[in-house]
């Protein structure tokens, strides 16, 4: 298993809980930007990070998950939208 963040904090906190739960030697976490990441992988799990990435740049995310997925490869993209705010209009 391998997973990447940008975050120096989330991969310390990742590294030791799997160290705690002594799994360390079978997964690989990397101070990493996914555009960097190369591939292929035969399962993606995104958690959060569109949120992050941003509309203008979701073409480019998928295209990238595209990318590193094997032709049988499965991708599972988690992410929350925040509510639409709906506004009365103006009288």
């Amino acid at each position: 298993m391998v997973s990447v963040t940008l975050s120096d904090v989330q991969l310390a906190e990742a590294r030791s809980r799997a160290v705690a739960a002594r799994v360390a030697d079978r997964v690989e976490f990397r101070l990493q930007d996914y555009r960097e990441v190369t591939g292929p992988f035969d399962r993606i799990v995104s958690v959060g990070m569109m949120e992050h990435v941003g509309r203008p740049h979701l073409a480019t995310y998928f295209r990238k998950v595209e990318a590193l997925l094997t032709p049988d490869g499965v991708a599972l993209i988690h992410y929350i939208e925040p509510p639409l705010v709906c506004r009365r209009p103006s009288t």
